[in-house]
């Protein structure tokens, strides 16, 4: 079976977007919790698209409106953070489509607040 090629179409479609990493190294705890530095951010090219009102509903709650999905070449850890237009998102899971039917991987992008 051959994989479907969306690199193209990301590159068509695609928007530049800050990347932010998260080091599992460094950090400090906050209340208890570990809470890791980021790295510094980094310009990627990537699909940012919003959820239907359908998929919102059907969701039960779990996506808003300000929420994103991102269709990405490569690999993004879970809880890196991505900001597009001024917002900032939490990369909350990964529907990975690389490893056997694609070469994009789509992301589910949770919108956070900016003030922390």
């Amino acid at each position: 079976m051959e994989k479907m090629i969306f690199s193209s179409l990301v590159a068509s479609f695609g928007v530049d977007f800050t990347l932010i990493l998260l080091t599992d190294s460094k950090g400090q705890y906050i209340k208890g919790e570990w809470v890791p530095d980021n790295q510094e951010p980094v310009i990627k090219q990537g699909a940012i698209i919003p959820y239907d009102d359908r998929t919102i509903y059907q969701s039960g709650g779990t996506l808003t409106t300000s929420d994103r999905q991102l269709a990405y070449v490569g690999d993004i850890p879970l809880g890196s953070h991505v900001i597009d237009a001024g917002k900032k998102y939490k990369v909350e899971s990964e529907e990975s489509f690389r490893e056997h039917y694609a070469d994009t991987n789509l992301y589910r992008l949770k919108a956070v607040s900016t003030s922390g």
